[in-house]
């Protein structure tokens, strides 16, 4: 079996969005994290709350994200196959 560049990046790319997002939501959380030290004086417990927050935030919309995305692959080939059959 030879090595497929094609599908090797068809698969790539089905996680490249994710991946995208996931690492903006990381970023973003740093900075808040940064400049939360910097208005607080260096007050840790905001920047711990803060983060606490983010992170019960990503627990409930990445599950959510990923249902959705699913939702949208099932329409698409519920589509897909009516168009056939037409």
């Amino acid at each position: 079996m030879q090595i497929s560049f094609a599908r090797i990046a068809n698969i790539v790319s089905l996680g490249f969005t994710p991946f995208i997002m996931t690492l903006t939501e990381c970023a973003i959380q740093i900075v808040f994290n940064i400049n939360l030290n910097h208005a607080t004086g260096g007050n840790k417990d905001y920047t711990a709350a803060l983060t606490v927050m983010l992170s019960a935030l990503q627990l409930i919309s990445l599950p959510l994200n990923g249902l959705e995305m699913e939702c949208n692959r099932l329409s698409v080939t519920i589509t897909e196959r009516e168009m056939q059959s037409v």
